[in-house]
């Protein structure tokens, strides 16, 4: 059984799933060797939204969690891109990005250079844009474990370096004696993304979406965390929110209800935001959704920046 998780943020998507047998060919030894995936964890980082890179110090882009169930490898894999300014002073930099378990020391995958100056200069690109891809594989006991993707900036002194188009997924391929049903992909969260979700003035917005296939029937906990803020000066509050909870198509449940745009809490200023919900549910794949609606008020510039939705089994 496949579990998944979906990472990407301000679309309510469907059911998504992975299906087949990875089959790894040592054609030069003449066999193949192959496994099954017991379970898969995955973040992806929607179009437009970006992650500033430090001149110094480790950037976090991404975290997926699994639990174990029997002593395993893990294939951690991701791709980005990695984006210099337009007349970018600071360049050409160098960025390394690290895979890393649990508080394990980061391990380097991957090194690039970006900001030449012919690529803007003598080729006419705004911009100096580099594929940013590696993987690695871990050796896992059996456990919840935590895999995140970091980026730091090693060479050059740029202030306007860019990460964007973030995916990171964690793949457990167990031993003959695991219980694939038993691995699970927990939550994704990507903390430090530059990015936001612009609540309608009436409409019920939808936030984010994890999509978990339940093995036995079970009491399901969905938790979510976000910021809440409204425009600056911002003459359509003060204003109301309300946030919801839904589990696939069935009446969204309201859980809190949020005023921005007032004091003493200036406008613009942020909220912090959280709550959670038990679901009872059947055997199969159900999606649950983080929603938001704007109640109270005739604001064009409310939203929810940085988003997470985490989706636990209870065990009865």
């Amino acid at each position: 059984m496949i579990h998944t998780h979906d990472g990407r943020r301000g679309f309510a998507r469907g059911p998504h799933a992975i299906y087949g047998l990875l089959v790894l060919g040592v054609s030069a030894l003449g066999f193949a060797l192959s496994a099954s995936a017991d379970s898969i964890a995955f973040c992806n980082g929607p179009f437009l939204h970006w992650f500033n890179v430090p001149q110094k110090g480790p950037l976090l882009i991404a975290t997926v969690s699994l639990d174990v169930a029997a002593p395993s490898s893990v294939l951690v894999q991701f791709s980005a891109e990695a984006e210099s300014g337009e007349q970018d002073d600071g360049c050409p930099c160098t960025l390394r990005a690290f895979l890393q378990e649990d508080n394990e020391k980061p391990i380097p995958v991957k090194r690039i250079n970006i900001g030449s100056p012919f690529v803007t200069q003598v080729g006419k690109y705004e911009h100096d844009r580099q594929e940013l891809t590696g993987s690695y594989v871990f050796l896992t006991d059996a456990g919840s474990h935590r895999f995140r993707l970091i980026v730091q900036q090693l060479d050059g002194t740029s202030r306007q370096l860019k990460i964007d188009y973030p995916n990171l997924q964690a793949i457990v391929f167990g031993s003959s004696s695991a219980a694939p049903a038993a691995s699970q992909a927990k939550s994704c969260d990507m903390p430090n993304m530059d990015h936001w979700i612009d609540i309608e003035e009436k409409a019920v917005t939808p936030i984010e979406s994890v999509t978990r296939d339940i093995a036995t029937t079970s009491d399901v906990r969905v938790e979510f965390s976000a910021y809440a803020q409204a425009g600056e000066k911002d003459p359509g509050c003060p204003c109301t929110v309300q946030l919801f909870l839904q589990m696939d198509d069935n009446k969204p449940q309201p859980i809190k209800q949020l005023g921005l745009g007032s004091e003493p809490v200036p406008p613009g200023g942020k909220y912090d935001v959280s709550g959670s919900y038990l679901f009872p549910a059947v055997i199969g794949r159900h999606r649950f959704t983080l929603l938001a609606q704007q109640v109270v008020g005739k604001s064009h510039a409310l939203q929810i920046d940085r988003p997470n939705l985490q989706v636990n089994l209870v065990p009865k």
